[in-house]
């Protein structure tokens, strides 16, 4: 097999996956069994493909061909937020060759872009909590009974918005129940770097290797991560004699890089659950403090306050990962000066939905003009959006905490469909209080008839008494003879002007109502146009349009 060759009429050709057809840019990189290649979409998404094409000396054999489909298997069927995400997979057709291929998202960098002697407390933090993400990520892996065989800073990639991803599962041992094909390991096998491979895989047998081989490899990034010094070896210096801030870690490592794999730690939980105690000391004493501020934290708060919506989604994203550890800084962003940021904000607090968010979202509802200022400005929409993703008994204790008013329209979306006792009583302690506000009298009363028509009727018959004119906009959601009382009593009221006889005629069309009971309000109104002493020409308009819709509901009910 020329390689060459077959990867510079690869690169002429384009790539197809899941109905997305994609144009090689150009080539990124070598290894063993496969070529990656930058890739365009034809909506212009850049994405990486890694296809199969083993070195010259090797040609297409078996073994090297499963393995490489096994590693598209793993990457399609692993889904994990700290493994790389396939996005597709195909074959590409070269000559007389069927060469496999998968897509995956296109990464900023890799791990070893981290490896640095950093003093920063937060930068140590940050590379700590990069580590431990790979390593759940590993831990995802052993859960399915699958060892990676090969981990290294360069196998753990790097996505643009700072998430590592455990990625060239391409040599991975990996059980049989997993995928279709088992590969069997060859005893004498010797696959690609040695660097951070357990004393098993550099001096024993293959088949000898199981998943405390992994444990092993990722002490060795951690030391690396740490020291900036290359992977740990027999005599490598301890970690607390290099840096004694690093002290609580060494143990935690010591028993990760034990040279007998019995030494080590059974499970990587174990291990993890360790890592995680013996960080939190290390970061204390950097800070001499009990803890420190996440730098996610951070990283959240410029997101959400940057000019660029695609900037603000991601903010959102990453504090609805962060969940309450984010709560503090958002509370405070609630007060920003922008608009667009304290709607940013209560959209994240809304996706948490944690009820001690509840009383900043309350103070967002209140109007800024109604003349009792809050400390807040207000951002109502975004607030009442925000409210109505928390649990109904938060809502309910949110609006049982109002101290000031607020809209009616607002105080709809953060009911949303609750249709409880308590619902309509929070609304009616609203009202009583003079806390609702609206733009139309009526408001109220339909909010009430939403959440219980039979109860609200008593309050809107009384209302509508007084309010005839508001009557077409109480009638939705009334049982057919209520809707039938309240448009009499409009009707036989008489308008006070000409032109709400359209309103009155379109409501009487409009509601759910028997036949008979339709055509003797349309003679009710009828009898109005008689008796009113208006605009002719005004007159004769509604006539034809009482007409017009009598005629309308006759075709109807001959049909």
């Amino acid at each position: 097999m020329d390689r060459s060759r077959i990867i510079e009429k690869l690169a002429a050709s384009k790539l197809v996956a899941r109905g997305n057809t994609y144009t090689i840019k150009r080539e990124l990189g070598r290894g063993g069994n496969g070529v990656a290649f930058l890739c365009v979409s034809e909506g212009g998404d850049e994405v990486v493909s890694k296809v199969y094409i083993p070195p010259d000396t090797r040609d297409l054999d078996e073994n090297s061909f499963k393995r490489f489909e096994n590693e598209i298997t793993l990457t399609h069927k692993l889904k994990h937020p700290y493994i790389v995400p396939s996005i597709g997979s195909a074959y590409a057709h070269i000559g007389a060759y069927k060469l496999p291929f998968y897509l995956m998202p296109l990464a900023a960098g890799t791990l070893r872009g981290e490896v640095r002697n950093d003093a920063d407390p937060q930068q140590i933090e940050r590379k700590l909590r990069l580590f431990l993400r790979a390593a759940f990520g590993v831990a995802c892996l052993h859960s399915h009974g699958i060892v990676h065989r090969d981990l290294k800073p360069e196998n753990i990639l790097m996505s643009k918005h700072g998430i590592p991803w455990v990625a060239d599962l391409g040599i991975a041992h990996v059980s049989g129940d997993f995928v279709t094909v088992s590969l069997k390991t060859a005893e004498d096998e010797r696959l690609m770097n040695r660097d951070y491979y357990a004393p098993e895989q550099r001096f024993g047998k293959a088949t000898l290797v199981d998943h405390r081989a992994d444990i092993y490899a990722l002490g060795c990034i951690l030391y690396e991560l740490l020291t900036s010094f290359p992977p740990v070896r027999a005599n490598a210096p301890k970690l607390g004699s290099l840096f004694p801030v690093f002290k609580p870690i060494e143990p935690v490592w010591e028993r990760m890089t034990a040279w007998e794999p019995a030494d080590r730690y059974p499970q990587i939980e174990e291990a993890l659950e360790d890592l995680s105690m013996a960080f939190g000391l290390t970061l204390a004493t950097l800070r001499g403090v009990a803890g420190m501020k996440n730098p996610d934290v951070t990283e959240m708060s410029k997101l959400l306050r940057a000019q660029n919506l695609a900037r603000r989604q991601q903010g959102l994203e990453l504090a609805v990962r962060l969940g309450k550890s984010a709560l503090p800084t958002l509370h405070s962003l609630i007060g920003h000066s922008k608009h667009d940021v304290r709607n940013w904000c209560a959209k994240a607090l809304g996706a948490i939905a944690d009820g001690g968010s509840v009383q900043y979202l309350v103070a967002g509802l209140y109007n800024s003009q109604t003349g009792r200022r809050s400390r807040f400005e207000s951002f109502v929409s975004g607030a009442a959006d925000a409210l109505s993703l928390f649990p109904p008994d938060d809502r309910l204790r949110g609006l049982g905490s109002v101290t000031q008013p607020v809209e009616v329209s607002a105080v709809a979306t953060v009911l949303g469909e609750l249709r409880s006792t308590a619902a309509y009583d929070a609304v009616s302690n609203l009202r009583i209080k003079t806390f609702l506000t609206s733009d139309y009298g009526c408001a109220t009363f339909k909010l009430l008839c939403r959440i219980d028509p039979e109860r609200a009727w008593l309050e809107i018959e009384d209302y509508a008494k007084t309010h005839l004119n508001e009557i077409g906009s109480l009638i939705d959601g009334l049982t057919p003879a209520r809707q039938a009382t309240l448009l009499s009593m409009w009707i036989n009221g008489g308008p006070d002007y000409g032109w709400r006889f359209e309103y009155m005629i379109n409501a009487v069309g409009k509601a759910a109502l028997e036949n008979t009971t339709r055509t003797s309000l349309f003679d009710a109104v009828g009898r109005q146009l008689d008796s009113y002493k208006g605009d002719a020409h005004e007159l004769r308009k509604m006539r034809t349009l009482l007409e017009a819709k009598r005629k309308s509901f006759a075709d109807q009910t001959r049909q």
